[in-house]
């Protein structure tokens, strides 16, 4: 059970960002608009078994967290809605009284029509009939069950300052990066059905390219930000920009499905 898996941090203390130029209102009106909590209760790895998830998020929820974390590859979304119907009923709160988030995989980018799917889906498995965040989960496209390949990228020394983000890059031709499409379809999702969407696991560049490509800036970015990947530069420029920002592992990351395959520094 990974009770502190993540967390928003003290800039993403105002989720509605109407101050900036394409910034996110709500898009949906619950009876209430909450605002993201700061501690979260992530539900990765959480696969001992079905029973075991859907008693871990229930009693998440009756112990006073107000935030549940998924995604559909963690492949416990059944159990997990099970757990957020569970937990509001012993807790005596309503489902606007949490925030839940989850997140698009891989094998539904760029076409609206897949990226609606996997949104119904979400919904259907969480029992739920709106999400508060949908979240890209990686700015990389897989089809017919191919694997993802990602690439480890060693930078000699991080910079202290904000990165430059002046001129975002212009996306000539939409469907030049995959990720940029998916976005685009994200952001045309069923207003009754999301209140806000967001990315994961992004780079500057990608970042650049989806705001150049939409003008339109995602609410959080979810990302590793802990005391030993503090990613200071990066988080400045998101706070300048005025993207929430989300992290998970917050305590640290030293899980073994990581392996020893990526450079080490000691």
């Amino acid at each position: 059970m990974r009770v502190f898996s993540i967390f928003s941090i003290a800039l993403a203390a105002t989720p509605v960002l109407s101050s900036s130029p394409g910034s996110q209102q709500p898009i949906l009106a619950p009876a209430s608009t909450l605002s993201q909590p700061s501690i979260g209760f992530g539900t990765w790895r959480l696969t001992n078994s079905q029973d075991n998830t859907t008693e871990s998020v229930s009693f998440a929820i009756q112990t006073g967290y107000r935030q549940i974390d998924c995604a559909a590859v963690y492949g416990n979304e059944k159990a997990v809605g099970k757990g957020i119907a569970d937990g509001l009923k012993k807790a005596n709160i309503t489902r606007e009284q949490i925030w839940v988030t989850s997140k698009l995989w891989n094998d539904h980018h760029e076409d609206p029509a897949l990226v609606e799917e996997a949104l119904k889906q979400t919904l259907e498995d969480l029992g739920l009939d709106y999400l508060d965040l949908y979240l890209m989960h990686w700015p990389v496209g897989s089809e017919g069950g191919a694997k993802n390949h990602l690439d480890y990228v060693e930078v000699d020394s991080p910079p202290l300052k904000p990165i430059p983000f002046e001129n975002p890059i212009p996306c000539i031709d939409s469907h030049t990066d995959e990720f940029s499409q998916t976005w685009r379809s994200m952001i045309a999702l069923p207003q009754e059905k999301v209140l806000h969407v967001g990315i994961s696991n992004f780079s500057p560049h990608q970042l650049r390219k989806i705001i150049g490509a939409t003008g339109v800036k995602p609410f959080a970015h979810q990302m590793e930000v802990h005391p030993y990947l503090q990613q200071t530069a990066w988080l400045a420029t998101h706070q300048a920009l005025g993207i929430a920002v989300t992290a998970y592992s917050p305590l640290g990351n030293a899980n073994p499905i990581y392996g020893d395959k990526g450079p080490r520094r000691c």
